[in-house]
């Protein structure tokens, strides 16, 4: 990914985390302690959101950390060739950035993929979950619309 192509999945991250922040009271209950919660969902809408901005596709990375039982833990964020794209890494204490985008992470590196493999899309998901999502996705495109 060129420089200039993470200068624009950067500032069209950081616009659609701001949307999420505004807007989390009116969309889905997985949304209302957003980031607390929400990184799968909140990565195959932010994956749809950077795909109709023509930043190609990006992979669904879903991850594992710590053991079984009490420091066991999930998380989700985009991929494209090297760059990862995170907009929910700070629901954890140990992380102070709102949006991620970079080539190397060590904070990241400290998981164990355990899926890369779906296209992060929520239009390619389920009847159900499709339907939900794009209820979600309109509420923060019209924010985001409204922003601009």
């Amino acid at each position: 990914m060129t420089s200039e192509k993470i200068v624009k999945v950067n500032m069209l991250s950081n616009q659609f985390r701001h949307a999420f922040e505004q807007c989390r009271l009116k969309l889905s209950v997985c949304f209302q302690r957003f980031p607390n919660g929400s990184c799968g969902d909140a990565t195959l809408l932010l994956g749809s959101y950077l795909k109709d901005k023509d930043c190609g596709k990006f992979i669904w990375v879903k991850a594992v950390r710590g053991r079984k039982g009490k420091d066991w833990t999930t998380h989700g964020w985009l991929k494209q060739g090297d760059i990862l794209v995170d907009i929910t890494a700070d629901q954890f204490p140990e992380i102070e950035e709102k949006v991620i985008v970079k080539t190397q992470s060590e904070w990241h590196a400290s998981f164990e993929i355990i899926d890369e493999n779906q296209i992060a899309d929520y239009r390619l998901c389920d009847p159900w979950k499709k339907a939900k999502l794009g209820r979600d996705f309109n509420i923060l495109m019209t924010f985001i619309d409204q922003q601009n």
